[in-house]
């Protein structure tokens, strides 16, 4: 056995080792000062304080935003749970900030873990443990694991990703029932952690339905998968939800009608591959039906899910937020340096899985399913950029294939023509060949004429914020993304954050920026707003500015203030522009 075989398990660990200890030191100085790279990142820690003082493990919602009411919120409670046991052990020893900044390091870096560990293994299935260790330091790479595993990132999207990789690999290395019940469970995870999971999830069960009409010794698999579903997301909901909100339907998260869909789903595709029908077009027929029901069950039960979870927001925050979230619009809305960024490994990938399907191999089929499912995840990336994440990890092991067979292609070679062409080979396939793509395409110009606004870059940062709770006690208008920041930094509430879930709160505070002085005011009156605070550099601001020349954002900006906003001076708080509404 080889030396890389005999210890794979220790190489690998040593891959994650170092990977980990490169993105800390990357990341040390947003570490430090709590630089979070979403506002998401900043609410999951509000959450996870917000449990370990006493909030009910069933309510997620977050009681200082849209006051009196409270902010909706659609999380899992069970991502708290490593974060609120790292820092339950740490915070004795080394306090409560320290504490909290070791658990959001740490957290990151286990989803990275396995994440390699579950690449790894996809690739050492197709072409050895050298391939899995080469696939494993490749995700250092990947813009998926700097997107979602990098630390501080704590929201959900690493264990989505983490999930759907166990989906993948359970399906590839399990051919039998018992492979379909396990990838049953990745795939209840997933789509628990977040609905988007739901798509490939379908995809998945449909290639398994496409696998038993074209191939019925293969019937097993199918309703086992749907069964472990079913079974893992009634659970699951019942764990975090009880029966408090068993007769209500959301169409952003786990409801009664996913549930009854899914049962449906997996009843009909029991009893079809139970009773397994000899000809092909009847085989195929039973499946067409069994899709249409549960599709016609959903549009019946939840019509107002048909728009899809955004179609509640208002003008405002349908065109100056939710058009403005590059992660959630698809491919071909990005700029093309970040389009080529995001959507040009998982053609690499599909390349060398389409390659390896062409190769005489005992494992073709394994081969082809991995073709299909990572298809699938790029056709879903291609849709929604932050899905691409998933797609950029999952291509990895068809990357590592094309390298192996340039490898392989180019041992007779003279050694520098080797080295240079295997030496391309893996700087092109490789995660950071997309990047240098992007970097190509991007040509860094400034706007045109527009003004650099000079600010400290720690405006807006939890330890900037913090000098506000020397106020009293109150509600503070600021833009959305600093809303999660001023919950971490501050014991103030604020009117509500970057979240549709209260569409109203998102709207006012929009409205409050774009409108003329004296529709603002009246806006933080209903919202009972004693304070507004913002960063001059802030994007937000800009954009609304840019939007609105009329509007508030604007005035601000050019320090043209209103008569009913006073300026307020507190030390220490980095530049924030901070007013008291009379």
């Amino acid at each position: 056995m080889p030396a890389v075989e005999r210890h794979y398990r220790l190489w690998l660990l040593l891959v994650w080792l170092v990977s980990a200890a490169a993105m800390i030191a990357v990341s040390w100085g947003a570490i430090a000062t709590w630089r979070f790279p979403d506002p998401d990142d900043a609410m999951r820690l509000a959450q996870v304080r917000d449990w370990m003082a006493g909030q009910s493990w069933f309510d997620v919602s977050q009681h200082r935003m849209n006051l009196p009411a409270g902010l909706s919120m659609h999380w899992s409670r069970w991502l708290d749970v490593p974060l609120a046991a790292l820092i339950t052990l740490f915070k004795p020893l080394i306090g409560q900030r320290a504490g909290e900044t070791v658990a959001m390091a740490v957290v990151p870096m286990i989803t990275l873990g396995a994440t390699q560990a579950l690449v790894a293994e996809i690739a050492r299935r197709r072409a050895g443990a050298a391939a899995g260790l080469l696939a494993a330091a490749c995700c250092m790479l990947s813009i998926g694991a700097w997107y979602a595993m990098r630390p501080l990132r704590i929201d959900h999207h690493g264990w989505q990703i983490v999930a759907g990789l166990g989906l993948v690999l359970t399906l590839l290395s399990r051919r039998d029932w018992r492979g379909g019940v396990l990838a049953g469970f990745c795939a209840a995870l997933w789509v628990h952690i977040s609905l988007e999971g739901l798509a490939f999830t379908a995809g998945a069960a449909a290639w398994l339905g496409l696998r038993w009409i074209f191939a019925p010794t293969d019937r097993y698999r199918l309703p086992a998968f749907l069964g472990a579903l079913t079974a893992a997301e009634v659970a699951l909901y019942l764990s975090v939800h009880g029966f408090g909100l068993i007769g209500q339907t959301f169409c952003d998260q786990l409801s009664p009608v996913h549930l009854a869909a899914l049962a449906v789903a997996t009843l009909l595709a029991g009893a079809a591959t139970w009773f397994s029908p000899r000809s092909l077009p009847v085989r195929g027929g039973l499946m067409a039906v069994a899709v249409s029901l549960c599709g016609a069950l959903y549009r019946l039960w939840a019509p107002q899910c048909a728009a899809g979870p955004f179609a509640t927001l208002g003008p405002l925050g349908y065109s100056l937020w939710y058009r403005n979230v590059p992660e959630g619009v698809p491919l071909w809305h990005l700029s093309p340096d970040l389009a080529l960024l995001w959507g040009l490994f998982p053609w690499i990938g599909l390349l060398g899985s389409v390659i390896a399907c062409l190769r005489p191999s005992p494992r073709r089929a394994e081969a082809l399913d991995y073709a299909v499912l990572l298809a699938v995840a790029t056709a879903i990336g291609m849709y929604v950029t932050r899905a691409s994440a998933f797609a950029n990890l999952l291509a990895i092991p068809g990357a590592v294939t094309l390298i192996l067979i340039i490898i392989v292609r180019t041992e007779n070679w003279p050694m520098i023509a080797r080295v240079l062409g295997r030496t391309g080979a893996i700087l092109l396939l490789c995660p950071d060949g997309a990047g240098i793509a992007a970097m190509l395409a991007s040509h860094h110009a400034p706007a045109g004429g527009a003004p650099v606004v000079k600010s400290d870059p720690r405006c807006g940062l939890p330890d900037s914020l913090r000098p506000l709770d020397r106020l009293p006690s109150a509600t503070i208008l600021a833009p959305l993304d600093l809303g999660p920041s001023l919950l971490i930094g501050t014991h103030q509430a604020a009117v509500t954050g970057p979240y549709h879930r209260d569409p109203a709160a998102l709207e006012d505070v929009l409205g409050f920026f774009t409108f003329t002085a004296g529709n603002a005011h009246a806006v933080a009156l209903r919202r009972r707003a004693s304070y507004v605070a913002f960063c001059a550099n802030d994007g937000e601001m800009a954009a609304m500015a840019k939007s609105a020349p009329n509007g508030l954002a604007a005035a601000l900006l050019h320090d043209r203030v209103p008569v009913w906003l006073t300026p307020l001076s507190l030390p220490d708080t980095a530049d924030l522009k901070i007013y008291r509404i009379d």
